[in-house]
């Protein structure tokens, strides 16, 4: 969709109206008095109605209106929440150019619009050849609202762009594709991007990631972007998983939604499409984003249960489940890059568990680590942009579950006991002292439910707007 800050051509004038402003809104609007009447007696008859949100009514083929029903505890989401059905209207009647004048908007509700009405568009098969292009122009916008308007169509193209990587399949989306992806993201730009392959890997004693990828002809992959600015004063850094398929090895998961093991890359997609937003951004900060890739498949060399592998920073595992591998090729990431980079925080993003979406649901994801304040700047992050987080904890009794006679530690929890928090435990053992969250996506990077800009059960792209906004919030702090 394309987004338009000065007057051009358009077909519909798009009028939202908050319900605790109604009056005031139609007012001020540059209808004439006769069309004012109508658009009171119209948003009158949708409150009577209660219709809220996405209630969209189109009026003569010029003008759409939609009430706003306010919502205190998340002020932007019923903003961006009436983009879904805005954009079924656009489809609906084949609308080229919505208008809306900026005048009666914050630049925080600019904002919401307009990633909402781009998150919205988002189709992996593409726009059928016949389909209207669709576009939004912002009318009398001032110089903040443009910055907020411009920042919010970098995030949303970003996170449509991880969508795009999450749902392509795995025989399109391998390692070494992810890997021909990142080459292809920083092309123009100034990211630097490192790729490790598995020789240069095994070198560096990356023992946990490999054991995943030895049962698959697909070799695994490490990515690295870095973003670098003159100004910064700190660094933070981002691991996504990147499992472009999990058939979960030798522990086989049951073949009843197995093709949407495509999706546990989604982590990894998220952190790739981050770093573009940031780039574009360009917040003074330096963001280094890992992703590892591989795939988790059985085959005639699969790690087995009770194996036991070493790590890269020297910690021995041992193999309870073979299904548990996404922390072995997160674990070898983060400790590379913490050793690497020294950065002052460190986030990991993966589809972790199963058991959060048993706890939180399809809706809010998980996060847990060593550090209250990068729980809370990550929390904080994911408001603004209505990608919501709940904060688990990390005690020592949970340490002791992946105690083991036979390794430092076991790749998870035989008993299945705290299973939704198991895995960020076991990844807290390779980030040292290092400032370090975990964001479990498990429930929220495909099936999204509880917001109509992210349709049908394909990716969602969580996580990616919500990193690139934790950089910007980090940058300004």
């Amino acid at each position: 969709m394309d987004i338009h800050l000065s007057d051009v051509s358009i077909d519909t004038l798009f009028l939202p109206i908050p319900i605790d402003k109604m009056e005031e809104t139609i007012d001020g609007s540059p209808l004439s008095p006769e069309d004012k009447d109508i658009v009171r007696r119209n948003a009158e008859a949708q409150l009577k109605a209660e219709c809220f949100d996405a209630a969209l009514t189109l009026n003569c083929g010029s003008l759409i209106i939609a009430l706003i029903k306010a919502n205190e505890k998340r002020p932007l989401f019923p903003w961006r929440n009436v983009c879904g059905g805005l954009f079924d209207i656009l489809k609906k009647y084949r609308i080229a150019s919505l208008a809306v004048d900026a005048t009666l908007l914050s630049p925080e509700q600019c904002s919401a619009l307009t990633d909402g009405l781009i998150l919205s568009e988002y189709n992996f098969k593409g726009a059928s050849e016949n389909a209207v292009k669709h576009s939004l122009s912002f009318l009398n916008a001032s110089e903040e609202q443009q910055v907020l308007i411009e920042k919010a169509r970098v995030q949303a193209e970003a996170a449509n762009g991880a969508r795009r990587v999450a749902d392509s399949p795995a025989n399109q989306m391998s390692p070494e594709i992810i890997a021909l992806e990142a080459e292809k993201l920083v092309a123009g730009t100034n990211l630097k991007l490192t790729i490790l392959d598995e020789a240069e890997m095994s070198k560096l004693g990356f023992g946990a990631l490999l054991s995943v990828s030895q049962g698959s002809a697909n070799e695994a992959r490490l990515v690295c972007l870095e973003h670098h600015h003159p100004e910064a004063q700190k660094t933070i850094a981002m691991v996504g998983k990147g499992l472009t398929f999990d058939a979960g090895g030798v522990s086989l998961k049951p073949a009843k939604g197995m093709c949407e093991m495509k999706y546990d890359k989604s982590g990894g997609a998220a952190v790739l499409n981050a770093m573009k937003a940031i780039t574009e951004l360009n917040p003074k900060i330096n963001v280094i984003g890992v992703i590892p890739a591989s795939e988790n498949v059985t085959g005639a060399n699969a790690i087995k249960p009770g194996d036991v592998v070493t790590a890269y920073n020297g910690k021995t595992v041992e193999i309870i489940n073979t299904d548990a591998e996404g922390r072995l090729i997160l674990c070898d990431a983060l400790a590379w890059t913490v050793d690497k980079f020294k950065p002052d925080a460190i986030v990991n993003i993966a589809t972790l568990t199963g058991a959060v979406i048993r706890s939180l649901g399809r809706g809010i994801a998980a996060v847990a680590g060593n550090s209250d304040d990068v729980c809370a700047s990550l929390i904080e992050a994911g408001s603004e942009v209505d990608e919501r987080l709940w904060q688990m904890p990390i005690l020592d009794v949970h340490e002791e579950l992946l105690e083991t006679d036979f390794a430092d530690l076991a790749n998870v929890v035989d008993s299945g006991e705290a299973s939704l928090i198991n895995g960020s435990v076991f990844l807290q053992q390779f980030v040292g002292d290092t400032p370090w969250a975990a964001i479990d996506i498990g429930g929220t990077a495909w099936r999204h439910r509880g917001a109509d800009y992210i349709k049908g059960n394909g990716a969602s792209g969580f996580g990616c707007r919500l990193l690139s906004q934790w950089a910007i919030n980090a940058s300004n702090s």
